[in-house]
Order: structure tokens, then C-alpha cells, then sequence
């Protein structure tokens, strides 16, 4: 394969993709902010009940001028998903290999997911009736099921989900996210505040995700689709089990904290 002009591509392409990654990170920041809000007021008995991305950005559509935020969260979402489409497309900074194909592999499922979420933030923001009412994990889990071979294709994506769990947890403990930061142009405080909430907010997310993959599997092993949960079912199974409200505060301010990471993302990520 002809590799010469590579660098030269991926240069050019900076000058537009890099102010749309930007945007991209700062939205997907204030989502998880709004999330963990949302989760923090359950956890303090405000009532309610823990969102995904999706219920956060219609709890946002909700509020007095939400609106505005919705279009600005649209419009970083959709960024994002079209950064995250260039990299499965000329592939990741600094890597080559199979490292690099793993990078666009996991650039093609971002861009699959923040689409659909920029997608269902323009529907709320175009008034379309019935835009919150997309497949549960459940219903989605249910249609795999009954397809041939259906259980085992949900248990390997609960495993593989458990997987990334893993990976969040890794990359906690080894602090290799801040290899994707410029750390040269930060200062020391601001170093110190990255890796904190960098690590905090991997963990927290290592958590959601861990559980996610175990129902997965335990929906397909026992064919029971309403076992599945996403985001926000992760979160109530929190809030079910033993102490709660603490472990859902806990979870949540971690999910604050890695809202606070995606910020630094923002600024200082290196794309």
C-alpha cells in the first residue's frame, strides 16, 4: 500500500476536522454533564429517574431556552460524528498496524452511535412527534434473540461490551488517556485537574459499562430480553441495589467528572 502521501492527507484534512473533533468533545462533555446531574438528583431523593444520552437531551428540549442548547448540542454531536467518520476513514494520528485498524474499527462504531444521537437531536429540534419513542434495549435485544444464532450474537456483544468496561478500567489505571492530551500546553494545575477527572470519569464509566455487558449476557442465557438495559438502566440497577443512593451518587459524580475530561478534550486533545 502506498503510504507516502499520508501524512500530507491527514495534515489537510486537520485544517476543517480538527474544529469539528473540538466542538464534538465539548457536546459530548456537556452530555454526560447533564447526565450526571439528572442521576445526582435521584440519588439525593429529588425524584426522577436516571436518563441515557437520549433522555438527556430530551430533558434539555424541556427546560426554559433548552432549545438553543439543543441546537448547539445537535450541532456537536453531528461534528463529532463526522470527526469520528474521518478517522475511520484515513485512520488515527501517530498509529499504523493493527493498532490503527482497531482505532477505525472503534471510529466506526462512534460514528454509528454519536450519528444516531445527533440525528435524534435534530428530531426533537424539527418537533418530530414521536422522536423519543426509538427501540428500548429491550425491544432491540428481543428482535437479535429471535434471529438465528441470535443468542449468541447477543452474548458475544454483552462480552464485548464487558471488554470496553475492561478497557475503561485500563486506562484509569495506567492513565495512558492523557497520551491523546497536549500536555506540553497545559499547565501543571491543569494537568493535575485532567488527570484526576480523567481517571475518576474512566472508572465511573468502567462501572456503567460492566454492567450493561453482564445483562447482556444474562438476558441472552436466560432469554429474557427485559434483562438488557443501557445507560440509564445501568444507573437504576445502581440505585436498586444495597447503599443505592450513595453507590448512584458515586457513579454519578464520576460520569460529572468524565464530562469535565471531555472539556479538556475540547481543548487540549490531540487530532
Amino acid at each position: 500500500m502506498n503510504t507516502a502521501g499520508l501524512p500530507a492527507k491527514r495534515a489537510a484534512r486537520n485544517q476543517w476536522a480538527e474544529p469539528l473533533g473540538r466542538f464534538g468533545f465539548a457536546a459530548k462533555g456537556v452530555l454526560y454533564l447533564i447526565i450526571a446531574v439528572l442521576a445526582i438528583q435521584v440519588a439525593a431523593g429529588e425524584g426522577g429517574n436516571p436518563e441515557d444520552q437520549k433522555g438527556a437531551l430530551q430533558a434539555v428540549a424541556d427546560e426554559p431556552f433548552g432549545m438553543v442548547l439543543l441546537v448547539l448540542l445537535a450541532l456537536g454531536l453531528t461534528g463529532y460524528a463526522l470527526w469520528r467518520l474521518v478517522e475511520a476513514v484515513v485512520g488515527p494520528r501517530d498509529k499504523d498496524g493493527a493498532e490503527a485498524h482497531a482505532e477505525r474499527a472503534a471510529s466506526v462504531g462512534r460514528t454509528a452511535i454519536y450519528g444516531s444521537l445527533s440525528a435524534f437531536a435534530w428530531a426533537i429540534v424539527a418537533g418530530a412527534e414521536g422522536a423519543g419513542s426509538g427501540g428500548s434495549e429491550q425491544q432491540q435485544t428481543a428482535t437479535v434473540l429471535g434471529w438465528p444464532g441470535g443468542v449468541a450474537l447477543v452474548i458475544i456483544v454483552g462480552i464485548v461490551v464487558i471488554g470496553i468496561a475492561a478497557h475503561q478500567g485500563y486506562r484509569a489505571a495506567t492513565r495512558n488517556f492523557l497520551d491523546k492530551l497536549k500536555l506540553g500546553e497545559m499547565s501543571a494545575p491543569e494537568r493535575k485537574a485532567a488527570t484526576y477527572v480523567g481517571v475518576a470519569g474512566h472508572v465511573a464509566r468502567g462501572v456503567v459499562f460492566a454492567l450493561m455487558g453482564v445483562f447482556l449476557v444474562k438476558a441472552a442465557l436466560e432469554y429474557e430480553p427485559q434483562e438488557a438495559v443501557g445507560l440509564d438502566g445501568a444507573l437504576k440497577e445502581v440505585a436498586a441495589g444495597p447503599y443505592g443512593a450513595f453507590l448512584l451518587g458515586l457513579v454519578a459524580a464520576g460520569l460529572l467528572l468524565y464530562g469535565l475530561y471531555c472539556l479538556f478534550e475540547a481543548r487540549y486533545r490531540k487530532i
